[in-house]
């Protein structure tokens, strides 16, 4: 497992979302469409947040999945133009990577599923157009074949 990747660290950030936003638990779960004790599990570290629940926090609070994975601030960021990240390109990249793993049958793990939205979100930073064979590669080649763009 990486160094930047720790379940503690997880549960904690997920906990700190939930304080920055001022929830209760129920809220907090609610917004999510997740159970209450399924919420409860995931500050508590008890299981790994799955990707569906992250891409909640990122559809619903607009929390930055790679934060909560592998954060290094105690704030939660979020996403968009106010704190530099194209918000359009993280939607972009986190779509590529649900959609392969719903293709794939499969739950990717936290770090596969950061790694690869980490390296989409770069590959559109670095080509805007975002089209063409060198972006079916990319995908191809970080996610074994699933060709989901």
């Amino acid at each position: 497992m990486s160094s930047t990747f720790s379940q503690n660290l997880v549960s904690e950030r997920f906990l700190s979302v939930r304080n920055f936003l001022g929830l209760s638990q129920k809220a907090f779960a609610e917004g999510l469409g997740i159970s209450l004790r399924g919420e409860q599990n995931y500050e508590r570290g008890e299981r790994q947040i799955p990707s569906d629940v992250l891409y909640s926090l990122y559809q619903v609070y607009d929390v930055d999945p790679l934060w909560i994975l592998a954060g290094k601030e105690l704030q939660p960021r979020l996403v968009g133009n106010r704190n530099g990240l194209n918000n359009d390109f993280l939607h972009r990249a986190i779509e590529v990577v649900k959609n392969a793993e719903k293709k794939s049958g499969k739950e990717f793990s936290p770090e596969q599923f950061t790694s690869w939205i980490g390296a989409i979100y770069r590959f559109y930073i670095e080509n805007p157009s975002g089209s063409g064979q060198a972006e079916v590669e990319l995908i191809q080649s970080l996610l074994g074949g699933h060709q989901s763009v």
